[in-house]
């Protein structure tokens, strides 16, 4: 024979917060982002995340195509040559902070 005990503030637990079961949820072992995830909700966010990242992309992509395009007219332009070092220095530690 099993005998469950089960004490009040268990049942108060799984009755509030974002932790209630529901369809999405029946043991309400999910938090509030997994369960929307689940429902399909939430991939705004992903979806702005992704167009920014492809604009980076494009930025970077376009900048490095100028200095290279830039840089096989002109190869004695030192100073050229030091704007796309200090470019690459700056891409690379703005890159870190953002991962």
């Amino acid at each position: 024979m099993f005998v469950l005990f089960v004490v009040s503030s268990d049942l108060k637990h799984l009755n509030s917060g974002d932790k209630a079961p529901t369809s999405v949820n029946p043991l309400g072992v999910y938090d509030l982002s997994t369960a929307h995830w689940l429902q399909g909700k939430g991939q705004q966010d992903n979806l702005n995340q992704n167009t920014q990242t492809e604009e980076k992309s494009r930025y970077v992509a376009g900048k490095t195509e100028e200095f290279n395009r830039r840089l096989r007219e002109q190869p004695a332009d030192t100073q050229l040559w030091i704007k796309f070092i200090h470019y690459q220095v700056m891409e690379a530690l703005l890159g870190f902070e953002l991962s």
